[in-house]
């Protein structure tokens, strides 16, 4: 069903692939992922979500990222190429006053309990008493890098206070408090609707780290870490040919929101990365305008402790130590492969530079079990659900039939395959 001939890439995020010396391998894997209609598994993910992030830009070009919600049925696909959401922004947002036929709008379905997230690209084709229709335009899984697991409950409806919107231009005393304890955020950005270029439109995305990861300049400007991700680059891309931002900061214990929308700026070199432990470049947002929307969300986030988030490292420069050696016949090991982690929905390419299966799952924020990581213990195995491995050294740990050890084997190619997949059940 994927009708995409032309790179589903953009020019902005082409010329940053491309800086970073992966345009060639983005590519490949673009061309196979990054979908034009929702998969099964998408469709299911999707209709089952509480909420949804929703970036656009309003008439003036400004981008803003938003948050619909519903205690259920928040959102059904009838047709893998389209979408339906019954729900409308809340007072204050501005997405209420922007949702026409047309509107090209970014969504971010994320589940902060399982840490899984998928993006879409989709347009706007009609609006409803009870929400909107879209239709998709691309579709692709995220990993579960740097999101910090909460539990979501459902606040007391007697107990919820009236709501109330304020105009700020400038990063007020309470706005710096959420920022400077803030370790979740949204971020919109987009392209011109008649750009004309493949995957433009808008689109919204999660940034998260460590509690105060995003560092507070002044009253109006914010500086913000860009860690090592899928290397698709859609934020920063839409940067690089329309240079503005939109915010989202939600307030999970007391339900306000702060959004806000602004110029941003790349910083590729700085003696500032210094100061952002994993950061591989910066970003700097400075506010033009935005909303404060008091006790507009009738959800409540608890952090959920027994999770560990897996700290941003640079997991694509890790090498093999020793030569590979075959475990399956006369098979070799491949240059690149698409890796699936079922039930984690992440899917990913990997490269020889990304080393074993487990540290590239560890790469892209996934949690395996390990013991000894050598192939002794044997507490790294999983089921292998399709495609080969081989082993990067000699294993001890028995393996079983559909098994393989994470902490030594990667993907397998031969020479007369074409792209080379491997599905694992994790």
């Amino acid at each position: 069903m994927n009708h995409i001939t032309a790179s589903p890439f953009h020019r902005g995020e082409q010329a940053i692939q491309s800086r970073l010396g992966v345009r060639d391998k983005m590519e490949r894997f673009g061309q196979q992922v990054i979908r034009d209609y929702l998969p099964k598994e998408h469709r299911d993910f999707y209709q089952q979500l509480p909420f949804v992030l929703v970036g656009h830009s309003d008439k003036n070009g400004w981008p803003w990222a938003s948050i619909l919600f519903s205690q259920s049925g928040l959102i059904s696909s009838s047709h893998p190429e389209s979408l339906e959401i019954k729900a409308k922004p809340v007072k204050g947002d501005p997405l209420l006053n922007s949702l026409t036929k047309g509107l090209r709008v970014g969504l971010l379905g994320i589940e902060l309990e399982t840490r899984r997230r998928n993006r879409i690209s989709a347009h706007v084709e009609k609006v409803t008493d009870e929400g909107v229709d879209l239709g998709i335009d691309q579709a692709f899984g995220n990993c579960p890098q740097y999101i910090q697991p909460r539990e979501m409950s459902w606040a007391d409806s007697t107990l919820l206070l009236e709501p109330s919107v304020k105009t700020i231009t400038k990063l007020d005393h309470q706005a710096l408090q959420l920022i400077g304890c803030s370790d979740t955020f949204f971020v919109a950005s987009s392209l011109p609707k008649d750009s004309n270029l493949t995957s433009d439109g808008a689109d919204v995305s999660h940034r998260g780290g460590d509690s105060g990861f995003v560092r507070i300049d002044d009253m109006h400007t914010l500086t913000i870490p860009d860690y090592s991700g899928n290397l698709h680059f859609n934020t920063l891309g839409n940067f690089l040919e329309n240079p503005k931002a939109g915010l989202l900061f939600l307030d999970f214990e007391n339900g306000h929101m702060l959004t806000l929308t602004g110029l941003a700026e790349i910083i590729w070199e700085s003696e500032d990365l210094e100061g952002f432990v994993g950061a591989e470049r910066l970003w700097r947002f400075t506010i033009d305008h935005g909303y404060w929307l008091e006790n507009t969300l009738p959800m409540r986030w608890t952090k959920n402790p027994a999770l560990k988030v897996i700290k941003p490292v640079g997991f694509n420069e890790k090498k093999a130590q020793t030569e590979a050696s075959s475990n399956v016949g006369d098979l070799s090991v491949a240059k690149e492969a698409i890796v699936t982690f079922v039930g984690s929905g992440v899917e990913q390419v990997w490269s020889e530079e990304d080393g074993s299966l487990l540290e590239f799952a560890e790469g892209h924020g996934l949690q395996p079990a390990f013991g000894c990581r050598g192939g002794t213990c044997g507490s790294c195995k999983v089921e292998l659900l399709s495609g080969n491995t081989v082993y990067e050294k000699d294993i001890i740990a028995p393996v079983g039939a559909g098994e393989i050890l994470l902490c030594c084997a990667v993907p397998a190619s031969t020479e007369d395959e074409g792209v080379t997949r491997l599905s694992i059940k994790l």
